[in-house]
């Protein structure tokens, strides 16, 4: 099963209808309401900086953030440029959190890496925990510090490449509602292969459900940003998680496709809002099964990957809610081995 979305929207699409026919891509924003608008963080690589006006004009009021990465900008002096093209479009700059956990590991205090912050001349900055995990105390307190002078993004995951651990996970997600930010953000990288994706790319779609699980019960949905870097990953999580979903990690050529992807996905509001429920329904299936069994971990299952376009498919997750209804993880015979999450998903393809 091979999806691609097209380089327009479907004509057959009443939102086509909508736009002005000779200008499409650049125009799909208009066609959204209100709540869609800042739905996008884009992220600044060394060599976009000279098209950034341009993707701001052309993403209409979608983009909420433009991230500066550490390796993003040729030298400092380039920042207060790229200051000034944001705030001409209403968009807030920040830094990337490598940069405070570099700062963390250099030993500097809150205060001086407050002072750093608004000397640079940023208005929101990103706190992570990411590559080389510091103490809970000493995120806690720099937290606290941060939200004194500016909006905070706190960023939930890690860009270590090991086993994810529910427990692990759990936690730091509470911890980070619990904070109060600005906005959450869950780590993908932006090459997207970490934390909610393998090293394939593919999303492993029971830690991101159990993840926006949380922040839902907590009444933080709209304040959660998953970073998706590429086309498969943000057009399964728009289409299983709902079309207003806040993305991060677009890349400025990225901003008109992704837009597209809105559209397709707002028609679809209760078929997305059924796909939560039926993986959710999985996530404790999955739980249940693993607490019994002596065969299976939850974070062997929550590590799995399974591709773009195989969460696009409707068939698909039907399939999987099925089974899991019907045979709920127990074995059928002595001789019929239990087919598990990632297995399903194998076999669907």
């Amino acid at each position: 099963m091979n999806f691609r979305l097209p380089p327009e929207l479907d004509p057959q699409n009443p939102l086509f209808k909508m736009l002005p026919r000779n200008n499409a891509r650049e125009d799909v924003a208009h066609s959204y309401p209100a709540s869609a608008h800042k739905t996008n963080s884009l992220i600044v690589q060394m060599s976009d900086t000279s098209i950034v006006s341009d993707a701001l004009s052309i993403a209409h009021g979608t983009v909420e953030h433009l991230k500066i990465g550490s390796q993003s900008v040729p030298s400092r002096a380039d920042i207060p440029t790229l200051i000034h093209l944001a705030k001409e479009h209403n968009v807030s700059v920040h830094l990337g959190g490598g940069i405070v956990e570099d700062s963390i590991a250099n030993n500097l205090k809150p205060a001086e890496i407050v002072r750093g912050f608004k000397a640079i001349g940023v208005d929101t900055v990103e706190v992570s925990n990411a590559r080389n995990p510091n103490s809970r105390r000493k995120i806690d307190e720099l937290v606290k510090a941060l939200k004194q002078e500016f909006k905070v993004i706190i960023e939930v995951g890690s860009k270590i490449k090991t086993a994810v651990r529910e427990n692990e996970f759990t936690d730091e997600m509470k911890r980070a509602i619990d904070a109060e930010p600005h906005r959450i953000t869950i780590e993908g990288s932006g090459s997207g292969n970490c934390f909610i994706y393998d090293e394939s790319h593919n999303i492993r779609i029971l830690l991101l459900t159990r993840l926006l699980q949380l922040s839902t019960a907590a009444g933080k949905k709209d304040a959660t940003i998953i970073e998706a870097p590429n086309e498969l990953q943000s057009a399964a999580v728009l289409h299983i998680f709902g079309w207003n979903t806040r993305l991060a990690n677009i890349s400025l050529h990225r901003v008109s496709d992704v837009n597209e992807q809105r559209c397709r996905a707002m028609e679809e509001i209760p078929e997305s809002t059924k796909r939560q429920n039926l993986l959710e329904t999985v996530y404790e299936r999955v739980q249940q099964h693993c607490k019994s069994c002596q065969h299976c971990t939850l974070e062997e299952q929550l590590s799995i990957g399974i591709p773009g376009n195989i969460l696009l498919s409707d068939e698909n997750l039907d399939e999987l809610i099925k089974y899991y209804t019907q045979h709920g993880w127990k074995r059928r015979a002595p001789l019929i081995r239990t087919i598990h999450f990632g297995d399903l998903f194998q076999e669907l393809q």
